[in-house]
């Protein structure tokens, strides 16, 4: 691949990093018009929802989507126009906006390059997204967790960990790692509570299960429908590369300092459901003396107030169950908090689409965040199935 490099001052200095926030230079150059934008690795499954989302963004102009190997967007979607090409990667072009839905190893290769040759990068990896209590902390724990050594020590600092709604306003960075599907769901969970300091810190463990999209498409025998259906199995046990993320990010907003990552102590077990989509995870946690119900539902209110992507719900009211079922959340791009209190005992259930919310949703929302506009600009209408 070869990217062509501008002498532009919106690559700004530092590997890509801009002088200016990106959504500044692209909002005001725009003046309304659509921004052009692609989707590397559009044949996976976020990958593939983060184009449909495209396709009908009133912001955006999706001008390619991209795979290992040439390929048909229209038999990927039948939505997609016939003048979308569906490219190899090996001729990759930058655009105003590029969204990498690739694996961590593609996506460290690739940023760099799309940064220095003008384009905003929005990627739904984990190459971007662990930075630690320094920069030689964030290289240890991304080689502890993604197994190799991070060649962009730099970028990985100053990439924008696109939480949405804790991470607000315009981007600093041109860079902006998209959150983990499991990570958003705890985190959006766990922040509430620990920013109220409604929770004991050592008391918290979080039972996760997810669909079986949340692995891509890449063919393995734990995936099989013969392997998977009837089960409900436990994977990576105490080795998930998603708790280092949410430590982190729950240090940064509900404790107010990333460097406190190592007190958010929880243990976290995921498990693989038979079903194609949607993660619901249950947070148990130990509530400080004298905190009751009401403090609870006022940290949610209080946290995710003015954001439109997300049902709240306390499971004390009577009828509020059926805000669990997975079908309810399943083709939607909100998250649904629901919470029980008795006596200090707390669970809290938290509910998303593994490949909206938690990845391609997210990432327009990002977008949105970089142009300035609304986060839930295009998202509104996803609501979901009975």
């Amino acid at each position: 691949m070869s990217l062509p490099h501008e002498n532009s001052t919106s690559a700004g200095a530092l590997g890509g990093v801009p002088s200016q926030s990106p959504a500044q230079s692209l909002f005001r150059g725009a003046d309304g018009a659509r921004v052009p934008v692609s989707v590397v690795g559009a044949r996976g499954y976020s990958g593939a929802e983060l184009t449909r989302l495209l396709l009908k963004h009133s912001s955006a102009d999706l001008v390619a989507v991209y795979a290992t190997q040439g390929f048909s967007p229209q038999e990927l979607l039948p939505e997609a126009p016939e003048s979308l090409p569906g490219l190899p990667m090996s001729s990759l072009q930058p655009t105003a906006v590029v969204f990498l839905a690739t694996p961590a190893e593609v996506s460290i290769e690739l940023a760099p390059r799309l940064l220095a040759a003008g384009s905003v990068v929005i990627d739904l990896s984990g190459g971007f997204r662990l930075k630690g209590a320094s920069q030689a902390d964030a290289m240890a724990r991304h080689l502890k967790h993604y197994g190799q050594t991070h060649p962009e020590p730099e970028l990985l600092l100053q990439s924008d960990y696109g939480l949405v709604p804790f991470a607000r306003g315009v981007p600093a960075s041109k860079l902006i790692a998209n959150p983990g599907c499991y990570a958003t769901a705890v985190q959006m969970a766990m922040i509430p509570l620990l920013r109220a300091g409604l929770v004991r810190l050592d008391s918290m463990s979080v039972d996760a299960k997810s669909g079986t999209t949340g692995a891509g498409k890449k063919a393995e025998e734990r995936l099989l429908f013969a392997e998977v259906d009837g089960g409900c199995l436990p994977y990576r046990v105490g080795r998930h590369q998603h708790e280092p993320e949410i430590s982190e990010g729950v240090a940064t907003w509900g404790l107010g300092d990333r460097a406190r990552y190592a007190e958010v102590n929880f243990s976290f077990v995921p498990h693989l459901l038979p079903v194609r989509r949607g993660i619901i995870t249950t947070l148990h946690a130990r509530l400080q003396a004298g905190v009751g119900e009401s403090q609870v539902a006022g940290a949610f209110q209080e946290a995710f107030s003015g954001y439109k992507l997300v049902r709240l719900a306390s499971l004390h009211e009577a009828g509020r169950e059926s805000e669990l079922r997975l079908q309810r959340v399943v083709g939607s791009a909100r998250t649904v908090l629901a919470w029980h209190v008795r006596g200090d005992q707390l669970v809290v259930f938290s509910l998303i689409d593994n490949l909206l919310k938690g990845a391609a949703s997210q990432a327009i929302e990002n977008f949105n965040r970089a142009l300035g506009l609304p986060v839930e600009t295009s998202l509104l209408d996803k609501e979901g199935v009975l």
